[in-house]
């Protein structure tokens, strides 16, 4: 990248003259190692690659220490020509925001080079961390086209098959055996899931029931209506909890479910680390017991991982679609080791890993359904390929554990789920479990 054009050290003192000081740990969360990892991704940055939004920053303060967001109107906060534009701060209220450590967005001058903005403000003990607002996307590997491929299903005396016309097209639910769970469990409106995603088409008539948008935020436009442009949470929130056994296009994993759609993609299925951070936070503050988070990593982020780590629940991510090991080519959050994440690859329907999924013995947790996937689209049903589609097999699967069984902690629900694969020589070299999501084993 470019050399520094502007001067940063006056805004050392001038930070510094903006923050309450208290005795804390410094860098108590955040280590020097990760602080490294955000400069040495920063320096790698080309400045014309349109992978963070330029001007931006998420700068995460230490321990007690705090702005005073009185000065943000400030037009020289930092001394970088800097203005706070956001308080990412988890908490409804001032009060509840003080039990965390502060999280602010920042705009500053362009003229200054991102690298040496971030190394300077590292330099104070009073910032534990500053990385750049990177952009992101939904994680899908092909559009929406219409599928014509079906799976005979021979039925057992055990099993319910619901009377969804398309259900023939289902080979997903069908090879993590959902007719033999269903006839334990088909779901409960009292569990909630929430899809961090492009919004949903909650007016679909196959979602209509299962969605709840009171419940839910648009942090792209910043209102009420969380719908969806893209068609990509849409495609998710179907696989999870379609309205099933209603004579009408597909089943979801829970026929009854409430579905919390928390919109941060835009109509492009682009989005911000800053409006993720809202979204996790959304579903944290909700209490919502299981997340959905079918959306691309690349860069690490520090304000990212410590959203997922605050998250009560069972946050379930997908894997990534660059076909490469975890290990020796890693992105994130899903090379992150945080003991409320399910990662997920997406395998096919000879259970074979998906050539684009990406992989890892000690990353990714077990593999889903994620091929030529025939979900709800907006307005319509269609069929997606990706980690994207694999993830809400094992979101869906959780609530209908936790319908099952309202009292599991968020760690008896994960590790049920990774005990109960269907062991697969075929993915033990991709991932911990060494197999594939069973539904019906998971309800057992």
């Amino acid at each position: 990248m470019k050399k520094l054009e502007g001067k940063v050290g006056l805004g050392i003192a001038v930070l510094m003259s903006c923050l309450f000081l208290s005795q804390t740990n410094v860098h108590a969360d955040v280590t020097a190692e990760q602080r490294q990892l955000i400069e040495t991704q920063v320096d790698q940055l080309d400045d014309k690659e349109e992978s963070f939004i330029p001007g931006e920053l998420i700068v995460g303060l230490s321990g007690n220490h705090r702005i005073d967001l009185k000065e943000k109107s400030s037009s020289n906060l930092f001394g970088i020509n800097a203005r706070v534009v956001d308080d990412l701060t988890l908490g409804t209220n001032e009060k509840e925001r003080r039990n965390h450590n502060q999280v602010l967005l920042i705009q500053f001058s362009t003229a200054l080079e991102l690298s040496q903005v971030i190394k300077q403000l590292h330099k104070l003990p009073e910032v534990e961390y500053a990385e750049p607002n990177y952009v992101v996307s939904s994680d899908e590997v092909e559009p929406a086209t219409v599928s014509t491929e079906q799976t005979n299903h021979v039925l057992k005396a055990t099993q319910i098959i619901p009377n969804d016309p398309y259900w023939s097209q289902m080979w997903g639910l069908q090879k993590i055996e959902m007719p033999t769970a269903w006839n334990k469990t088909t779901g409960s409106k009292n569990v909630k899931v929430a899809v961090i995603d492009s919004g949903v088409d909650y007016k679909h008539a196959d979602l209509a029931a299962n969605v709840d948008v009171s419940l839910g935020y648009d942090f792209v436009d910043n209102d009420a209506d969380p719908q969806d442009g893209k068609g990509h949470g849409t495609h998710v929130a179907g696989t999870i909890g379609a309205k099933a056994n209603n004579g009408l296009g597909v089943p979801g994993i829970n026929w009854n479910v409430t579905i919390v759609p928390i919109r941060v993609l835009n109509n492009e299925g682009k989005g911000s680390t800053s409006n993720i951070l809202k979204g996790i936070n959304w579903a944290t503050e909700k209490k919502i017991p299981i997340a959905n988070y079918s959306i691309s990593g690349d860069k690490y982020s520090a304000s990212k991982e410590t959203a997922i780590k605050n998250y009560p629940g069972l946050f379930v991510g997908s894997a990534g679609n660059k076909g490469v090991s975890l290990e020796s080519d890693p992105c994130y959050p899903p090379a992150l080791d945080i003991s409320n994440m399910i990662t997920v690859g997406n395998s096919d329907q000879q259970d074979q890993r998906s050539s684009s999924s990406s992989y890892s013995k000690t990353k990714v947790d077990l593999f889903a359904p994620g091929k030529s996937i025939f979900s709800t689209i907006p307005g319509s049903y269609g069929t997606k390929s990706g980690t994207s589609m694999a993830a809400p097999h094992v979101a869906g699967s959780a609530a209908l554990a936790l319908a099952q069984n309202p009292n599991l902690t968020t760690s008896q629900l994960k590790n049920k789920i990774l005990n109960s694969v269907d062991k697969k020589a075929s993915l033990s070299e991709f991932c911990q479990t060494g197999g594939r999501l069973n539904t019906a084993k998971l309800l057992d």
